[in-house]
């Protein structure tokens, strides 16, 4: 009640929107400002956390502006964002919103991104359990005054325990970061890039969904739940699929799985259970979706780098190096208890299909 109060008596004052919206380039970039989830910490301390962000943001000059700090924090508090609350995708995000992973591509509209994040819930085949760790306060690095989108920066950790009939059974904690882009006028979130450390990536499709029983599992997926898929690739015997998949890399180019990979089809048969209109981009021979599209074919290779700004992975190396999660800053994760499933050894080539060792490629891939 007092911050809506707080921001109430600024728009009376004249700091909140105007109608005459200001120059469509214009925009305000907040590096120091950070704003805590009421919801989540609760308490006064961050209450007042967040009083103070809206303060400190009324020293701009914002008198002109259709769309001023205050309101970014209050629409999206106010939407009550969370990543597990599947129910309320709707209300999230909207046809346009697009989710983006480098090494996975984009994912477009709430139930594709809802079936890519519930990759890593414990509804997904490869889960038992998953719950948050850490998370920092999030930033506010970026608004547009005149056209209402604002970014914020959140970077966490969470603790999984995979699940050892289709993994190595591990059992580790990965930090991330993610930054989303909220409209206030539409009041939803426009587009959402994700960031894990390589090493990381390469970790969990290199060891923990590279075994025995996790091509065991692709493989029963096609035969049982992609009879069109099942018969494109021959009918091919299980060991002879199992066979099939240890001979791909786990990842493409040492840090992608999104082209012709098993960890691409790892991914991919965990959403099979959505639909069969997932069963194509677990397929060998290239397969059409219902969208036009053909995946675990060949990578996009969209650069992090293109997805973020410099300073956020200066801030996501300070969160890192922080130790309030336990996570091994300069993998990302870090292995709390090994799983007693059976391990393949990873396997990645470059583009000219020559070996590659996974810490030269992973650094390379470092920022």
């Amino acid at each position: 009640l007092v911050l809506f109060a707080l921001l109430s008596s600024q728009i009376a004052a004249g700091v909140g929107p105007r109608n005459n919206a200001v120059n469509s380039t214009s925009r305000i970039a907040f590096s120091q400002v950070t704003f805590t989830d009421t919801h989540n910490k609760g308490g006064p301390e961050a209450t007042m956390k967040l009083l103070n962000a809206f303060l400190a943001a009324t020293v701009y000059d914002l008198a002109d502006a259709a769309y001023t700090p205050q309101e970014c924090v209050a629409g999206f508090f106010g939407l009550g964002f969370e990543f597990s609350e599947f129910h309320r995708y709707d209300e999230f995000f909207r046809d346009d919103s697009v989710v983006v992973l480098a090494q996975a591509g984009p994912y477009k509209g709430a139930e594709a991104i809802e079936e890519y994040v519930r990759f890593t819930d414990d509804t997904s085949p490869y889960v038992v359990e998953g719950y948050s760790v850490d998370a920092a306060d999030p930033l506010l690095p970026f608004m547009s005054p005149s056209t209402g989108l604002c970014d914020f920066l959140l970077m966490a950790s969470n603790q999984y325990k995979s699940d050892p009939e289709t993994t190595n059974g591990d059992e580790f904690i990965v930090a991330y970061m993610a930054r989303l882009t909220f409209s206030i006028p539409d009041n939803y979130i426009l587009k959402a890039h994700f960031y894990y450390k390589v090493d990381f990536l390469g970790y969990i499709f290199g060891t923990v969904v590279n075994t025995k029983q996790t091509h065991e599992f692709i493989c029963e997926t096609m035969k049982e739940d992609c009879p069109e898929t099942f018969a494109i690739n021959g009918k091919m015997k299980k060991k002879k699929c199992v066979k099939r998949l240890k001979k791909l890399p786990s990842l493409t180019n040492g840090s992608y799985f999104d082209g012709n990979s098993s960890g691409c089809r790892s991914a991919h048969a965990a959403k099979v259970k959505f639909g069969e209109k997932h069963c194509p981009h677990i397929s060998f021979e290239p397969q059409t979706d219902d969208w036009g599209s053909i995946k675990c074919q060949e990578s996009s290779e969209i650069s992090p780098q293109s997805l973020f700004e410099p300073n956020d992975f200066l801030a996501f190396e300070s969160y890192l190096k922080s130790g309030s999660h336990g996570v091994d800053p300069e993998q990302g994760y870090t292995v709390v208890r090994e799983g007693k499933g059976k391990r393949s050894k990873s396997k990645s080539k470059n583009k000219k299909g020559k070996k590659q060792k996974a810490s030269k490629t992973n650094k390379n891939r470092d920022i």
